[in-house]
């Protein structure tokens, strides 16, 4: 497990002493939100966890649903479950 996902799980162990069942994460397909995506996924699965990563479509830009979908493919090929 790399320093990073240490951190955070003990960041997380601190702020949330009883784990929840279920983790929703927002995730925009930039750099910051899908690494906190792969580390909270990796974080789910020691503990058991369901992870949901939502992204919001707001089609503000011509291009944010291909966006939006590409993000689907990527997020699931790792079996992260993702909802638009």
């Amino acid at each position: 497990m790399s320093n990073l996902a240490q951190d955070l799980q003990k960041e997380l162990n601190v702020l949330i002493p009883n784990l929840p069942k279920k983790i929703a994460v927002a995730t925009s397909g930039g750099c910051d939100s899908l690494a906190l995506t792969f580390l909270l996924h990796t974080f789910c699965l020691k503990h058991h966890i369901e992870l949901y990563s939502v992204t919001i479509d707001h089609k503000v830009r011509p291009n944010s649903t291909a966006q939006s979908l590409e993000l689907h493919q990527l997020l699931t090929s790792y079996n992260i479950s993702h909802h638009i």
